[in-house]
């Protein structure tokens, strides 16, 4: 997914709702955003919870073209989310 195709998605959310992403079968938070080569990277690990304002902060003066990725289990291009339980779930 690119980062100006994410931002149009969410445009009109809260930016409080809180970022997952999808490890096997079980949905875990983001805790980490890592910023390599032009990609971003979105990691869970035992850190404070990343939400859509700190995700839109972080990434605001990255080029429109840059992809969303997973790293967990292995580095994984993400196509879109969805949204549960007030969360947005990178699949």
């Amino acid at each position: 997914m690119r980062l100006i195709d994410f931002k149009t998605l969410a445009i009109d959310f809260n930016n409080e709702k809180q970022l997952c992403i999808q490890i096997k079968n079980y949905f875990r938070p983001v805790t980490l955003i890592q910023i390599e080569n032009n990609k971003i990277f979105l990691v869970s690990n035992n850190k404070k919870i990343i939400t859509l304002g700190n995700f839109l902060n972080t990434t605001k003066q990255l080029s429109a073209n840059t992809r969303i990725y997973k790293k967990q289990p292995e580095v994984q291009e993400l196509f879109g989310y969805r949204i549960v339980d007030n969360k947005l779930m990178f699949m």
